[in-house]
């Protein structure tokens, strides 16, 4: 029997005229293709001669446009650690002279303690095709200031954001709009 080469026509069309015929169908694969319509056929093997009934023609079948992809986002972002405790106590060194001898007679692990800073908590929230912005992506402790990376997924036609908060008061907010 003599094979018509389905390239372009419906995929059921093709399925059902070849069956018909005597052949067998499998749908060897389903691919993205700009210039074939969803659910029509890219092409097919064989595609033509003369084949006896029951041999096996693989169809290779549109799944039309590839749909546009998330954009993914990366970004290193510097949270700043603010007035640290040596800039804190510069500022009420008048105060404290009356406890300064108090500091002294310490144990020598508090000079150590004194020259750290205490630690400061980091949430990171994220809004993208994965994280909610009312949810807590990261939290980290900070004693001065750090870099982290923020990752973003974010969809088409979208916005992505990211929110840093230190000791709940917020100082970073970006939106960030997909990009083709």
């Amino acid at each position: 029997i003599e094979i018509v080469d389905y390239s372009g026509q419906s995929a059921e069309t093709a399925r059902s005229a070849l069956e018909e015929e005597g052949f067998s169908v499998n749908i060897a694969e389903e691919l993205y293709n700009e210039s074939v319509e969803e659910g029509n056929v890219i092409s097919q093997s064989p595609n033509y001669g003369h084949f006896l009934p029951g041999s096996t023609i693989d169809l290779i079948v549109s799944l039309g446009e590839e749909p546009p992809q998330n954009m993914q986002y990366a970004t290193t972002v510097n949270i700043p650690y603010g007035e640290t405790e040596e800039e804190e106590e510069s500022d009420s060194e008048s105060e404290d002279d009356s406890e300064g001898e108090t500091r002294e007679d310490t144990s020598e692990d508090d000079d150590e303690a004194d020259s750290e800073n205490p630690p400061k908590t980091v949430n990171i929230y994220l809004d993208d095709a994965n994280n909610d912005i009312d949810d807590v992506h990261t939290t980290l402790e900070i004693t001065e200031d750090t870099d982290e990376t923020v990752r973003l997924e974010i969809e088409p036609d979208e916005a992505g954001v990211f929110m840093v908060e230190v000791d709940g008061k917020e100082i970073i907010n970006e939106e960030i709009p997909y990009n083709e």
